[in-house]
């Protein structure tokens, strides 16, 4: 859903050409409902079998202005996936490869995963359920100690509305739980560039 959430921004506010493909063939249903969400956006679905097979969509699509890959979601002890994960990343030049971390993980399950998938360029960090706590510290200090910039935050169930533009004076409010206070509207910023916090000169 994160993915969908991100070909809806990209399609709907910046007015992008997006495509969605599918490494995720494993999982039952995965691609059923990634090409349901296709159809209602109106943005096509290519499905990859293997890296050649994902060469292949991404050569086949280079003029498009976005090509978003979906990659199954795995558990961090599985050892197997990251080995795959790198082979899929060979398959497309100059990825931008963001992993996505919960925020409700206790902050060394988190590093456990940035470690573990760390097998590929990782370009940042998208924290998903920003909803279902109050608690921001360990995702904003696990960007800090990473050196990972922060790109997104998704902030509920709703698809594609839920996701917004990380920024520092969004995070920090719900640091100090005052996020109730601070009104801002969804995406409402235009630059897309993901948040370093150690540029943004964040403490820990």
């Amino acid at each position: 859903t994160t993915l969908v959430k991100l070909a809806g921004y990209y399609t709907q506010k910046q007015h992008k050409r997006v495509l969605l493909a599918s490494i995720d063939t494993h999982r039952v249903g995965a691609i059923a409902q990634l090409q349901a969400y296709g159809d209602i956006m109106g943005v096509p679905v290519e499905i990859a079998y293997s890296p050649d097979e994902l060469a292949d969509i991404v050569r086949t699509h280079d003029g498009w202005d976005l090509i978003l890959v979906d990659t199954p979601g795995r558990s961090r002890r599985d050892g197997a996936w990251p080995g795959d994960l790198r082979s899929f990343a060979s398959a497309v030049p100059s990825p931008e490869i963001y992993l996505a971390v919960s925020c409700t993980m206790a902050y060394l399950e988190m590093e456990e995963v940035v470690q573990r998938f760390s097998v590929v360029p990782l370009s940042g960090l998208i924290l998903t359920k920003a909803d279902e706590t109050e608690r921001m510290g360990a995702a904003i200090s696990l960007s800090y100690h990473t050196g990972l910039p922060l790109a997104y935050v998704t902030t509920g169930q709703q698809v594609p509305e839920d996701i917004e533009l990380a920024s520092a004076e969004r995070l920090a409010c719900r640091m100090t739980r005052g996020v109730q206070e601070y009104v801002i509207s969804r995406m409402d910023v235009e630059s897309s560039r993901p948040m370093s916090l150690q540029s943004a000169g964040m403490a820990q």
